[in-house]
């Protein structure tokens, strides 16, 4: 009797795991209060205080209607199945909804993205990128080539590996097979080649091209912030130390100014190339804050509307403010700060590289309210069914059966 129980206890138990992690990808600012995703949980227990004494009235209505008896423990728990499996139908379509503008990323900890950030404004960037080893990847995709380009202040992701099941030619294009294995990447058009080992999984790795030359290296966010937060990683181009500060307008209350310090990189005169790497824990980009594995100069913002200030100490041409700046729940961004030869004045770039949450955490409520049906069906029904079904030699045995599914 108690065989199906551990299928539907997987099931209903996802609510503390994928249904949160769907929660993520939404956007839990309602009014004026910011639900965390992990908090959408308490929406089962409000159910169930609610639901219990109300289905024991609709019980008694039932039996009215039908005839004393009608409504049965099995019958109960049978409905409750369907229920449930109604919950995760909802769950389909709501993720279905979510997936319209989400950014597809790496998923696994073996598929890595490739991203090519040109800030040359002068110039734009284009190549491909060969395997040096074959057991890298199975094939190219017919449709996608290994070839990319990037214009001034863009990004450009790399195509190369195999086609996923079910996904679109845009997500397919974002996605890189990488496990311990060397790529050679050529640019003809600023003639450099240089060969790189990409053994981070599910993560995007960053080539920042500078002018003349120059390359930044960082593992970049392929996850969205589980607070909702956005994440922003800030590069700049200026040769002298300074600071970059957030702050937040006036209309966001909850909202915290962010500053960090940053310093030139210091790039080698041979390859003009440094690299943040977990191989080389001396190596700090100085120039570079808020790329995953950068702990001491984490940058994440409420959603909300900022003003950045670029400022250097003692008095400079940098000194400078940048107005209105939207930074979405659960989004990541590239904020470039980067110096005019013309004018000497400070200029920014902000790119978009994780879309925002755009589907309200109001639309998982269903779910909740469907499961927690199921739940009172089956949970309670179920644990007075063992007992009295048991003969008395066996009442204690078959109830702990129960909660041992």
């Amino acid at each position: 009797m108690f065989l199906p129980l551990p299928i539907y206890r997987a099931a209903f138990d996802q609510q503390g795991s994928r249904w949160t992690l769907q929660a993520v990808r939404m956007n839990g600012y309602i009014g004026g209060i910011h639900i965390l995703p992990d908090q959408a949980q308490i929406l089962n227990a409000f159910f169930i205080l609610a639901f219990i004494p109300t289905f024991n009235f609709l019980y008694r209505m039932v039996d009215k209607c039908f005839g004393q008896g009608f409504v049965t423990k099995l019958r109960k728990m049978s409905l409750g199945m369907v229920f449930a499996s109604l919950a995760f139908a909802v769950s389909a379509v709501v993720q279905s909804k979510i997936d319209v503008n989400l950014t597809i990323s790496p998923s696994l900890d073996s598929e890595i993205a490739f991203s090519l950030l040109n800030l040359d404004p002068d110039k734009t960037i284009s190549g491909k990128l060969e395997p040096l080893s074959s057991k890298a990847i199975k094939k190219f995709p017919d449709e996608l080539k290994n070839e990319f380009e990037a214009k001034p202040y863009n990004r450009s992701f790399v195509p190369i590996s195999g086609a996923k099941s079910g996904k679109t030619e845009k997500a397919t294009a974002e996605y890189l097979l990488v496990t311990d294995e060397e790529y050679e990447i050529q640019i003809p058009s600023i003639d450099y080649t240089q060969s790189i080992e990409m053994d981070n999984g599910r993560t995007v790795w960053n080539f920042a091209y500078l002018p003349n030359k120059k390359i930044i290296e960082y593992p970049g966010w392929a996850t969205k912030d589980s607070d909702g937060k956005a994440h922003v990683v800030v590069i700049s181009t200026l040769n002298i130390q300074h600071n970059v500060t957030f702050i937040p307008k006036e209309d966001c209350s909850s909202c915290k100014e962010v500053s960090i310090r940053l310093e030139p990189c210091i790039f080698n005169d041979g390859i003009k190339r440094i690299t943040a790497n977990d191989d080389d824990a001396e190596q700090t980009l100085l120039c570079v804050a808020g790329y995953v594995k950068d702990n001491d100069r984490p940058v994440t913002l409420k959603k909300g509307i900022y003003d950045i200030e670029v400022f250097v100490d003692h008095g400079s041409p940098f000194n400078q403010m940048f107005f209105n700046q939207e930074f979405g729940t659960g989004a990541a961004y590239t904020v470039v700060v980067d110096e005019t030869e013309v004018t000497q004045t400070t200029q920014i770039q902000q790119l978009q590289d994780i879309n925002t949450n755009d589907i309200s955490m109001l639309w998982i409520i269903p779910q909740f309210f469907i499961i927690t049906v199921a739940e009172v069906m089956i949970n309670v029904t179920g644990l007075e069914f063992a007992y009295t079904q048991a003969p008395k030699s066996l009442k204690s045995v078959l109830t702990s059966f129960w909660p041992l599914t």
